[in-house]
């Protein structure tokens, strides 16, 4: 079957610890992601929970950085929903108040194992820091599963920053807050 990437939607939000976000499905059988980054300069706070009625969410992966003076925290979480979804309400908290942050969900149809639909490989997921002056390079990365969706999550903690270049790639989401912004 055909991956295929649907119902993404992306939000902003500050001097919070908590938001939500909807994700409407267009059929069943769909691994919903869900990632989240935020910034603070005394410390970025991490998720403590993502979660919907009838999902269960788990961590696929944190990754924290500090470019001076802000620290910066994106993380990737997912679930399994065997049902279709209308304007399900995605809950996620954090350890603490967030200074800048950005969320954002889309559901993948046409994945064939819904307990672990990540590719085995060990070089995955895989991560890199970088900066305005020394960009962020991801490399070394293969699958083992013939049929394979690549995803890059990519989050900054400045306002303008721009967002990888997406060629030959294909943009998911992005959302910009103030000082950060996420785009996958």
């Amino acid at each position: 079957m055909t991956l295929a990437v649907e119902g993404a939607a992306s939000g902003t939000f500050s001097g919070s610890n908590s938001t939500t976000i909807n994700v409407t499905t267009a059929g069943t059988d769909r691994i919903i992601v869900v990632a989240v980054q935020s910034e603070h300069s005394t410390g970025a706070p991490t998720v403590t929970s993502v979660t919907a009625s009838g999902l269960t969410f788990a961590l696929r992966k944190a990754y924290k950085s500090q470019n001076v003076p802000e620290y910066n925290d994106l993380e990737v979480w997912w679930a399994y929903a065997s049902a279709q979804l209308t304007a399900k309400t995605i809950t996620v908290n954090l350890s603490a108040s967030t200074d800048d942050s950005c969320i954002g969900v889309f559901a993948v149809s046409g994945v064939a194992n819904f307990a672990n639909p990540w590719d085995p490989n060990g070089s995955l997921p895989a991560t890199a820091t970088g900066y305005v002056t020394d960009p962020a390079v991801v490399s070394g990365v293969s699958t083992t599963k013939s049929n394979c969706l690549l995803l890059g999550f990519w989050g900054n903690y400045t306002s303008g920053g721009a967002a990888p270049a997406a060629s030959p790639w294909g943009s998911v989401l992005s959302g910009h807050n103030g000082g950060g912004g996420l785009y996958a």
